[in-house]
């Protein structure tokens, strides 16, 4: 009774937030009785990928500056790609072509190196 009487001031002021929730929680509850099979079917690939994740993390927490250093370069580039990508488009079948006789120059050039 002691830790209720605590808990009751928390408990009223959730409580607004809660009627708020509850019509989103109505709308996704469906959306989450399909996608618990998904879950289900996915967790044994989780709980063998997590030892991974724990092996990466180091590495995730040593490349963040990095990103972040790169991350202006990298939106100054986006307008320059969406410029250059109906150009690529264009070529690609030029590509296509091309690389089966580039996979036959390729033994030549080594050699020539």
């Amino acid at each position: 009774f002691p830790l209720y009487t605590r808990l009751f001031p928390l408990y009223t002021c959730l409580f607004p937030l809660y009627t708020r929730l509850l019509p989103l929680y109505t709308r996704l509850l469906p959306l989450y009785t399909r996608l618990l099979p998904l879950y289900t079917c996915l967790f044994p690939l989780y709980t063998r990928l997590f030892p991974l994740y724990t092996c990466l993390f180091p590495l995730y927490t040593r490349l963040l500056p990095l990103y972040t250093r790169l991350l202006p370069l990298y939106t100054r580039l986006v307008p320059l790609y969406t410029c250059l990508f109906p150009l690529y488009t264009r070529l690609f079948p030029l590509y296509t072509c091309l690389l089966p006789l580039y996979t036959c120059l390729l033994p030549l050039y080594t050699c020539l190196l």
